[in-house]
């Protein structure tokens, strides 16, 4: 197990690095961490969110000032945005606090994105450039909601037992590893009948963290409530287990949000085919997320209309997710 442990962490390793940055709206320095290159063999959701093995490089990919909050990615701070400075200084509005003297570590990605999504609506931007940043923002509390017991052998145990711990080589190639880890969901339901104590609550929390972990939290709230019914057997899994379900909430917010910007770009009618089909795709996956069956569907159909070979398939593939 633990040499295991070792190639994974060996493999999670990212190529990051620490660049000074100059706020183009009020002049702030501050240090940023810009990923040059990650792993992104943590799988990939059905609603394009991508996964690295044990690292969250989502969290850097935005950048915000301390100062005056204008945030986005790594281009936004060319020196040539200091044009946007009348249309969003004083006007952008964090989540949550941030200090002046704030590292970028201590911003949640989550609030960054937001804020991203904030200048995009103040400098004029398209409504998909709005949508697709609240949509990064709710894969940022995806993947910090959901709560990874660090140093809990037992779950390991349990995890290896489902095979959530397989390296890149042993998974295969061009494997998914989100199909593989929702894949073992039934398995994990058959088997959580039949043990008990301990075991039994580290099952449902293995499926509750994958659920959680790829943003299909229809089940993971199932989960979550039959992890509910043994509280207090374990303050960690309990702590956990809120953490989680307050991250679903938070998630859903911000799926809520991209969709109603989604639907306005498509209003529009500026995008290019390619473009439209997979905007109302995701808006089917969005719906789908959030327990909204019969708008999915509306929107997978519309979806296929426009679609090629490989959308209507994907397409068809959701839809039968919905019960």
């Amino acid at each position: 197990m633990m040499q295991l442990l070792a190639v994974l962490a060996f493999l999670a390793v990212d190529e990051k690095k620490e660049v000074n940055v100059v706020c183009p709206i009020d002049g702030t320095n501050f240090k940023a961490i810009e990923i040059v290159s990650t792993n992104e063999w943590g799988g990939v959701d059905a609603d394009y969110c991508k996964h690295a093995i044990k690292t969250i490089p989502l969290e850097f990919r935005a950048w915000t000032c301390p100062a005056c909050h204008y945030s986005g990615l790594k281009a936004a701070f060319d020196p040539k945005n200091s044009e946007l400075k009348e249309k969003v200084l004083g006007k952008l509005k964090p989540l949550v606090e941030i200090k002046k003297t704030a590292k970028q570590a201590d911003i949640p990605g989550y609030v960054k994105f937001d804020l991203m999504a904030q200048v995009a609506v103040l400098k004029g931007a398209p409504a998909e450039e709005v949508g697709n940043a609240l949509l990064w923002a709710s894969w940022a509390v995806r993947q910090t909601g959901a709560v990874y017991l660090d140093d809990f052998e037992e779950w390991e145990t349990v995890r290896t037992s489902y095979g959530l711990n397989k390296t890149p080589l042993d998974l295969g190639k061009g494997k998914n590893r989100t199909e593989h880890d929702l894949g073992q969901i039934d398995r994990m339901g058959k088997d959580a009948k039949g043990l008990k104590g301990n075991t039994l609550q580290l099952t449902r929390y293995t499926a509750a963290y994958v659920t959680r972990l790829h943003g299909e939290n229809i089940d993971a709230l199932k989960w979550i409530e039959e992890l509910r019914k043994s509280k207090g057997d374990n303050s960690v899994v309990d702590d956990a287990v809120e953490k989680m379900a307050k991250s679903i909430e938070l998630e859903r917010t911000f799926q809520k949000r991209a969709a109603e910007h989604y639907a306005k770009a498509l209003d529009a009618g500026k995008l290019e085919a390619k473009a439209t089909a997979q905007l109302k795709y995701l808006l089917g996956e969005i719906h789908r997320r959030l327990g909204d069956g019969k708008a999915a569907v509306e929107w997978y159909d519309k979806a296929i209309a426009d679609a090629d070979k490989d959308m209507k398939a994907l397409c068809e593939k959701q839809k039968a997710l919905i019960k």
